[in-house]
């Protein structure tokens, strides 16, 4: 009886052993998910500051103008290298005229 009643308790020992460290583990995760949810709160309201900017009028304003002299630049871009181009025939054909 004495020998069941130690096996019991090692039993019983190693179950309370187990609930413990499950225990230590569910505090962690919940302390790790905890941190995760103040991170998610503080980017949504980050993306909710940022989209008050985005539906700001001026803002809105703001935008369209860097688009279109993006767009302007753009442009300037490929006529400048029309023109290096160009420039770049006119050397070819100069030292083929006039070599050396």
């Amino acid at each position: 009886m004495v020998e069941i009643s130690n096996v019991f308790n090692k039993a019983v020992d190693h179950v309370v052993d187990i609930c413990g460290k499950t225990l230590e583990g569910v505090e962690n995760s919940q302390n790790a998910l905890m941190t995760t949810l103040e991170e998610l709160e503080r980017r949504l309201r980050s993306i909710a500051g940022l989209n008050e900017r985005l539906n700001d009028s001026k803002m809105a304003d703001a935008c369209q103008a860097i688009q279109i002299y993006k767009a302007k630049i753009e442009r300037i871009k490929t006529r400048i290298n029309t023109l290096r181009r160009r420039i770049a025939n006119v050397e070819d054909k100069i030292n083929m005229k006039f070599p050396g």
